[in-house]
C-alpha cells in the first residue's frame, strides 16, 4: 500500500493529476458513470490494500470502506494543494501526509514507509 500511495503524489504523476483535475472543471465528462466507475475502482483496491493489512496483522482496522474513502479524499486534496502550490508541498511532504494519516487511522507502526 506504502508503494501505491506514494507513486500516486510523486512527481511523475504530476501531469495526470494535471489532467484530473482540468478535466474535472471543465466538465469533460458528460458521462458522470466514468468518473463514479474510476473512484469505485480507486476506492476499491485502496480498501483491498487496507483488508490486506488487517489479515497479515500490520494494520488495525474496524472501517476498511471509512479508511479507504479518507485515502482517496486525502490523496485527492493533497494532489490539488500540489498542483496550486498552495500552500508550497514537495512530493515527499505529501507521501508524508498520507503515511502519517494511515498509520494514525489504522495503527500502522510504519508512517514514514519504512
Amino acid at each position: 500500500m506504502d508503494l501505491l500511495l506514494a507513486a500516486s503524489l510523486d512527481e511523475e504523476t504530476r501531469p495526470h493529476w494535471r489532467l484530473w483535475f482540468e478535466c474535472w472543471q471543465d466538465g469533460v465528462w458528460d458521462d458522470e458513470r466514468s468518473q463514479h466507475e474510476r473512484y469505485t475502482g480507486w476506492h476499491a483496491v485502496l480498501r483491498d490494500l487496507v483488508l490486506a493489512g488487517v489479515a497479515d496483522g500490520s494494520l488495525r482496522c474496524a472501517d476498511p470502506d471509512g479508511t479507504a474513502a479518507r485515502l482517496v479524499a486525502l490523496v485527492d486534496g493533497l494532489a490539488l494543494q500540489r498542483l496550486r502550490g498552495v500552500p508550497p508541498m514537495s512530493s515527499e511532504q505529501a507521501v508524508a501526509h498520507v503515511r502519517t494519516a494511515l498509520a494514525d487511522w489504522t495503527g500502522s507502526s510504519h508512517p514514514t514507509g519504512e
